[in-house]
């Protein structure tokens, strides 16, 4: 049987995107995208939630974000979810989960109006070593 990994969010930037470069050159960056969602509980007061996930870009991808996107920009991301383990500064094992981009679009941008037509979305295969999406 198929299996499938793949996420999509739809959501805010937490913060405006800063891109930093691989040993190879290669572009990266990760932001933390926003969603919420809304109910009301049995007593019929509103209760809201939101979640931040962690969403690394690769590549031409992660140098457009950081070319269209700020703080607040509305996008929409699909990718696989990966995990990873890193060591702290403070020595303790960490673990990690990441949404890795493979499309972009950007919905909005609140300084620009609703809307944003001129921003390529943007597809592509990455595989662990983020080689560069292709641009539709």
């Amino acid at each position: 049987m198929t299996t499938v990994n793949n996420l999509t969010v739809i959501g805010y930037l937490g913060a405006t995107p800063e891109v930093r470069y691989m040993t190879d050159g290669g572009a990266t960056t990760t932001v933390s995208i926003a969603t919420s969602d809304s109910w009301k509980d049995k007593e019929g007061q509103h209760q809201s939630r939101t979640e931040w996930h962690q969403v690394v870009f690769f590549r031409k991808m992660a140098e457009i974000l950081a070319e269209y996107a700020r703080k607040g920009t509305l996008v929409y991301v699909t990718g696989p979810v990966r995990k990873r383990q890193y060591k702290g500064k403070d020595q303790q094992d960490h673990t990690v989960v990441e949404l890795h981009a493979r499309t972009l679009k950007v919905l909005s941008r609140k300084d620009l109006g609703e809307g944003i037509d001129d921003v390529p979305v943007i597809e592509g295969s990455i595989d662990d070593e983020g080689d560069m999406p292709t641009i539709n």
